[in-house]
């Protein structure tokens, strides 16, 4: 199964000197990244060099690096999501290599313009499954957190994590 988890601002923005572009503002969104990869057991998150380098330590779960200087090559993500999980956080690049072949994306749109130097492409032809707004971190900012599968994938709806159940977490301080 080869899963995507992203986070963008209404624009597609995505990153901003290799960070998120509102930086740390929506924690409830850093809460759900890591709820969501501590959900699927034993899957390999996989990411773009870039990426990798800002990234915090990710305790309990394995990250591997696509990368043409001796990483993971977009077909070795391809091959390995036939017998495990496969989670794609990012970069950009990696994201328009393989948004069509993502079987399911979790994806958090933060509805707001931020200034940013990396631009996610449109992850189109997925069904939203699930869809939900909120204003958890009382920005006065809606955030939708939404849940996209692919109609040619054999995911089965059991396979999905549902949103309502972070959110019952969040007040076990996650």
């Amino acid at each position: 199964m080869l899963i995507g988890i992203l986070a963008k601002g209404k624009n597609n923005e995505f990153g901003l000197n290799g960070d998120l572009p509102w930086g740390r503002k929506f924690p409830t969104d850093l809460k759900w990244f890591k709820w969501l990869t501590s959900q699927y057991k034993d899957a390999v998150l996989v990411c773009g060099s870039k990426t990798a380098q800002g990234l915090p330590p990710l305790p309990g779960r394995t990250l591997m690096k696509i990368s043409k200087d001796g990483g993971l090559s977009i077909e070795d993500v391809m091959t390995m999501s036939v017998d495990k999980t496969v989670i794609v956080i990012g970069g950009a690049e990696i994201f328009k290599q393989l948004a069509n072949k993502l079987d399911v994306v979790y994806q958090t749109v933060i509805q707001d313009n931020f200034e940013a130097d990396t631009f996610v492409c449109d992850i189109s032809g997925l069904v939203i499954s699930e869809e939900r707004v909120h204003n958890l971190d009382n920005t006065g900012t809606d955030v939708v957190f939404s849940t996209m599968t692919n109609e040619a994938s054999d995911l089965r709806i059991d396979d999905l994590v549902e949103f309502k159940n972070f959110l019952k977490t969040i007040d076990k301080g996650i």
